[in-house]
């Protein structure tokens, strides 16, 4: 695991992983990535994928990029039972416990 220092941006994160996967020596390994839905992981997996694999498709690196379900199905869960406001209403919760 890697301490990211600077922002969370899909770029960083894309450098942080390839200087892992060089300092470990298994580039010709790398197949496919499980991820949440963040913005910033589509825009590393595609670096990664496009540094690693340079002669790989728009298309190819795509399909290696993976949603986690766990993730998907927490919230569609939170969605359906807290509303539209899922995130408000977490958000209000949290303030509430912690008083």
């Amino acid at each position: 695991m890697r301490r990211l220092n600077s922002e969370y941006s899909g770029a960083n994160i894309a450098q942080c992983v390839l200087n892992v996967i060089g300092e470990y020596k298994f580039s010709g390994k790398v197949r496919y990535f499980m991820l949440d839905n963040a913005t910033s992981n589509d825009v590393a997996v595609d670096l990664i994928l496009k540094t690693l694999y340079p002669k790989m498709s728009v298309k190819q690196r795509r399909r290696r990029r993976l949603r986690c379900l766990g993730h998907v199905v927490n919230l569609c869960a939170q969605a359906f039972l807290l509303g539209k406001k899922a995130k408000l209403t977490l958000e209000e919760l949290e303030s509430a416990y912690s008083k």
